[in-house]
């Protein structure tokens, strides 16, 4: 939630259209820390239930801690 592209995107957008860009984001996290457990970033990446689930989750939390941040922020 700290990354500043982040929250421009998800104040710019619909959670809809915040979705693309956080999806391949998370995407890069879990490579990124692939090393740190690899067992999980396997479960994301092949299995599409389980990444969904995750996804969905994680997108609706991150956008509306960061709408709910920003004073002024319309909710969508």
């Amino acid at each position: 939630m700290a990354d500043s592209n982040l929250r421009q995107a998800a104040l710019a957008n619909t959670m809809e259209n915040f979705g693309y860009v956080f999806l391949k984001e998370l995407e890069g996290l879990f490579i990124d820390r692939m090393d740190q457990n690899e067992e999980i970033t396997a479960k994301y990446m092949n299995e599409k239930q389980f990444c969904d689930v995750v996804g969905r989750h994680l997108l609706k939390q991150v956008y509306e801690q960061i709408r709910a941040d920003e004073p002024g922020a319309a909710a969508v």
